[in-house]
């Protein structure tokens, strides 16, 4: 019961990062900053691409650890617990 309800809590807080990663896409995209929508400047671009990067790194985790739980590797009862925290770090930064 404990395994499944932090699988699910990983689960919600990748969803939330990626919910979070789309509305910073189209902010910055209908924002205008200088006549330039905020998407083309450098450091929001940057900071898009590093949200981006954090998401996929997440998923893949996540989705490698179901694959792994899936197979019935041993391992993966003990690591997902640190899935759990480190997706929903990755979601709150």
């Amino acid at each position: 019961m404990l395994k499944t309800s932090r699988i699910h809590v990983a689960a919600g807080s990748l969803g939330m990062m990626h919910r979070a990663l789309l509305e910073a896409k189209v902010y910055c995209a209908a924002r205008l900053v200088g006549g330039r929508p905020a998407a083309e400047l450098p450091a929001v671009r940057a900071e898009l691409a590093s949200l981006e990067r954090g998401f996929e790194g997440c998923a893949h985790a996540f989705y490698a650890m179901l694959d792994r739980l899936d197979s019935g590797d041993a391992a993966a009862e003990v690591l997902v617990p640190l899935l759990k925290l480190g997706v929903s770090r990755a979601a709150s930064d």
